[in-house]
């Protein structure tokens, strides 16, 4: 396609300009794919103090605002597919597994350092969360050891991630459509991430005091957004060159190497060559913070329970004085808190360098445990899903299958609160899961216990006890969100229920692999039981209860041993038992004999086929799983699975029916940008 003038002018220029860096941003790994090979020097989990760095168990990010300028920005992105598939010619992004959008505080001047980096990868996928990886907990690290645990704010140059490498040299116009798509002013990429970084500007006028480049490509990315506030860089690719008081007085901007470039040495001589450059990378960044320290020491202020080393004034060797911190800094990774994820999520996510890889087709990402390892070759049942037409999704207008909701943005789940998620995760006292790898459970416990619930504890007519009917919940951190949980959702309709109710699984950790007989004696452990049944009854304390509900033998066993205050009780078999469609018709029908607020219209005379039965499901509600879920996940039957010869890895895979949908097609705008940037006709 012919391109303009203009645009080669302003990339020839560029070029020239960066050509002094291209040395050392050669070896930057634009691809974060690749992380496999992170090894610090040093790695701990616990503060100076002896706490954990991941904070308590029961934090978690509840997500944006809802009505928020945030939620606006998030749920309004170009159409990465198509804008790719324009400029490059084929497929540029990874869309398969949608946007991933930020990670940290979303409030009003909650944030003292804003990290910018490139682009997600497959933990970033799992986690809906940026900077989850390797590259995320060494930039943890950093901030850890600059005093800021709490008070940061991570975003990238793409919302979605790319395929292979940034201006990759092997796929053709890569080298001036990345550039045009990352960092022309006519792009709709641009726009939306400049409408982005205003809105962090905006919030945080009085906390921001330092911006943090990740790479060469977040490089381009600041000075881009510096430039178009009219401030000036000196040298293209250095952001220590630009005029950051454009954006607030006060302000420090720094670019440090990329950690994901020790992923990609060829030998350990090269290997340690690289990772001398990022320990000096990372040591002058520190020194930079407490060079300004040193000239106002109240300028960055210590987050709460966070601690800083003293700064103190060192000679190098010139004999020039400069201001460093007593402390060195040690090149490392640190745990990411529990707080910048959702409720539920898999504890693997963020607990240390990566931790998942993605299948070649994109439609799969796999989660190892502790003791798994990094692209292990196993076997494995990976489910296609159900027909697009069995699926049970809901079709709503602007909406995307690999994006959160469009249409009803504020569709998404904000967690428990704070009481709640104490009590779920066993944080209470004398309420404590117990430790079930040594009651047989096989699952590893490096996975934690997240997805025990799904709807609104608060807000429950319905209190559902259900046993576990797939791995999915690992993935989408709610409980019962595979098949089992359609179909369940399916009958909540018909009995007119749509929100007024609470799912609890009968146990937190996956037992599939089990027998009933294995699964009956933890499920019947006393601790167990304990936990349980103080879930229970704080749910029937809490609200107006008006039916309870067991799915599955095991539900129904565990509720016999719980006092339920002579409510009505009906029990579902599970899905995969044979006579579950003729038990579903009959709890329904005897549903409709009890006096109960309904959310909507209820249809008592509806009545499961067998036949049919297999095929029947709804969607779940999408006000149940957490913000940035991809609409996929939640539909078409059971979509996660476990390694068939090795119990440390789960993957879950997108419906087939999904992973073949075509592009949509450009709006009017994104084809007017295109068009002007000379990239179509």
């Amino acid at each position: 396609m012919k391109k303009n003038l203009n645009f080669f002018i302003l990339l020839a220029f560029v070029l020239l300009m960066a050509a002094p860096l291209k040395a050392e941003e050669a070896k930057e790994a634009n691809d974060l794919e690749d992380e496999s090979q992170f090894e610090d020097i040093e790695d701990t989990s616990l503060d100076i103090q002896g706490r954990s760095l991941r904070g308590n168990l029961w934090e978690y990010d509840k997500g944006p605002e809802k009505n928020s300028d945030f939620l606006k920005i998030f749920t309004s992105l170009p159409n990465y597919r198509a804008i790719g598939r324009s400029v490059i010619g084929e497929e540029r992004y990874r869309w398969h597994w949608g946007p991933v959008f930020y990670r940290g505080r979303l409030g009003e001047n909650e944030v003292k350092i804003l990290v910018i980096g490139q682009e997600g990868a497959q933990d970033e996928a799992l986690a809906r969360h940026t900077f989850t990886g390797g590259t995320g907990t060494h930039m943890q690290a950093l901030l850890n050891f600059l005093g800021v645990n709490r008070s940061y704010l991570f975003v990238n140059t793409f919302i979605y991630s790319i395929r292979g490498q940034y201006q990759d040299k092997k796929l053709p116009g890569a080298i001036e459509g990345d550039l045009w798509m990352a960092q022309d002013l006519q792009s709709p990429i641009v726009q939306t991430r400049h409408r982005l970084l205003n809105e962090i500007l905006k919030r945080n006028q009085e906390s921001l005091k330092v911006i943090v480049a990740v790479g060469g490509g977040a490089k381009d990315t600041l000075q881009t957004w510096i430039k178009s506030k009219g401030g000036v860089c000196r040298q293209a690719g250095v952001v220590e060159s630009c005029d950051s008081s454009v954006l607030k007085e006060d302000l420090v901007v720094m670019g440090v190497a990329h950690p994901g470039m020790s992923g990609q040495a060829k030998n350990d001589a090269e290997r340690k060559q690289i990772l001398d450059m990022l320990r000096g990378s990372f040591q002058k960044a520190s020194n930079r913070v407490a060079t300004k320290l040193s000239q106002n020491s109240e300028w960055l202020p210590l987050d709460e329970e966070a601690w800083r080393s003293p700064v103190v004034e060192r000679q190098a060797e010139d004999g020039e004085t400069y201001a460093t911190f007593e402390k060195s800094y040690k090149y490392h990774s640190s745990p990411i808190p529990h707080r910048d994820f959702a409720f539920g999520t898999n504890a693997r996510l963020g607990s240390g360098g990566t931790v998942s890889n993605r299948t070649t087709d994109q439609r799969s990402i796999k989660i190892f445990s502790a003791k798994g390892h990094y692209n292990e070759k196993v076997r494995w049942h990976t489910p296609d899903g159900s027909s697009f037409k069995d699926s049970g999704y809901i079709d709503e207008e602007g909406d995307l299958p690999y994006e959160p909701p469009r249409n009803n943005p504020n569709a998404y789940d904000q967690g428990p609160g704070e009481a709640w998620a104490r009590l779920l995760m066993g944080q209470e006292k004398g309420f404590e899961w117990p430790d079930f790898n040594e009651l047989g459970v096989t699952f590893d416990k490096s996975f934690g216990t997240g997805p025990i619930f799904r709807g609104r504890p608060s807000e429950a007519r319905f209190v559902i006890l259900a046993d576990q009917e797939s791995q999915d919940d690992m993935f989408t951190t709610r409980a019962l969100s595979g098949d089992g949980g359609q179909k369940l959702q399916h009958l909540l309709l018909k009995a007119g229920i749509t929100r007024s109710y609470v799912i609890i699984r009968t146990l937190p950790v996956d037992t599939l692999d089990l027998s009933e007989r294995e699964v009956r004696r933890v499920s019947g452990h006393d601790q167990v039981q304990k936990v349980r049944n103080k879930i229970l009854s704080e749910l029937l304390s809490q609200n107006d209860v008006k039916v309870i509900l067991t799915v599955g033998p095991l539900a129904q066993e565990a509720l016999e041993k719980f006092k339920t205050k002579n409510l009505p009780v009906f029990h579902l078999k599970s899905v995969k038992d044979p006579d579950a469609a003729q038990n579903w018709t009959e709890v329904l029908k005897r549903l409709s004999n009890v006096d109960y607020e309904k959310d909507e219209k209820a249809d008592f005379k509806f009545s499961y086929n067998k036949r049919e039965f297999k095929n029947t499901r709804l969607q779940i509600n999408r006000h149940d799983l957490p913000f940035g879920t991809p609409r996929w996940m939640g539909t078409s039957g059971s979509l996660a699975s476990r390694a068939q010869d090795d119990t440390e890895l789960y993957q879950m895979t997108m419906p087939l029916w999904a992973a073949k949908l075509r592009a949509p097609k450009l709006s009017r705008e994104e084809f007017q940008s295109l068009k002007d940037g000379g990239w179509t006709k």
